[in-house]
């Protein structure tokens, strides 16, 4: 979570955090059926509910996803690993404000140490 925010921040785009399940409503996804939520579920649930049209999601199994509400369910614009949620944080930002998406990384970016 830490480098999701940080490439946001980067880009200067404002965020707003939620957690839970993607819809409210009868089940009519696995997530509502009490399966655990994928990030591309939880990514296009977001981006639907966002006023800039964009959303991120992260699964228990460590996947990040970015999605635009404009985009079918299951065509989501990234998803990779959490090793890469800086630029899944920065492609979420160049999202909202129009720029070019940025080329993945080259190699894994090194993560904040955990203490």
């Amino acid at each position: 979570m830490r480098e999701l925010l940080a490439g946001l921040e980067e880009e200067g785009v404002p965020v707003r955090l939620a957690s839970g399940t993607p819809t409210g409503g009868a089940a009519t996804s696995p997530a509502d059926s009490g399966e655990a939520a994928t990030a591309v579920e939880l990514a296009h649930a977001a981006a639907r509910a966002s006023p800039l049209d964009v959303g991120v999601g992260i699964d228990v199994e460590g996947r990040v996803c970015v999605h635009h509400a404009k985009r079918p369910a299951d065509r989501p614009v990234v998803t990779t690993d959490a090793t890469r949620a800086r630029w899944c944080g920065h492609n979420a930002a160049r999202l909202v404000v129009g720029l070019p998406l940025k080329e993945p990384p080259e190699q894994l970016e090194e993560t904040w140490p955990q203490h």
